[in-house]
């Protein structure tokens, strides 16, 4: 489901922050841009890992594009059943991969959870971040 793309030969770093990124129309958002920046800056400050994710479809060229940012990783999800946004479909793929890489901090546009704003991000039981009503 998930691809994994590393940049560089730098030290694995124990602490992990993890960005939720956004596209419109094949490209970044200018939001994730600026996360980007900010978590940068955030990561540096605390010796962490910034992880960027994706969900959509067709993103390989989005992916390449980030590659010119400053995370040290990005996680793509990408499949054809995810053109259309679909706020069950891309929470269980995030939630799936906060689970998996268990980042110390989640750093997520205010409303980006749902452009109805009708869900938040609530920690479950297991420690991980679930989106959702």
């Amino acid at each position: 489901m998930a691809a994994d793309q590393r940049k560089g030969g730098r030290m694995k770093k124990t602490s992990k922050i993890l960005i939720i990124g956004e596209i419109q129309n094949q490209h970044a958002a200018h939001v994730t841009v600026e996360l980007l920046g900010e978590g940068r800056k955030l990561a540096d400050s605390l010796d962490a890992e910034l992880i960027l994710t994706i969900v959509g479809n067709d993103v390989e060229k989005t992916c390449k594009d980030l590659l010119r940012y400053p995370a040290d990783r990005i996680i793509a999800a990408d499949h054809p059943s995810l053109k259309q946004k679909q706020l069950e479909t891309h929470s269980r793929i995030l939630y799936e991969i906060v689970k998996e890489q268990k980042p110390d901090m989640n750093v997520v546009r205010k409303d980006t959870a749902a452009d109805s704003g009708r869900h938040a991000w609530n920690r479950s039981d297991d420690g991980c971040c679930r989106i959702g009503d």
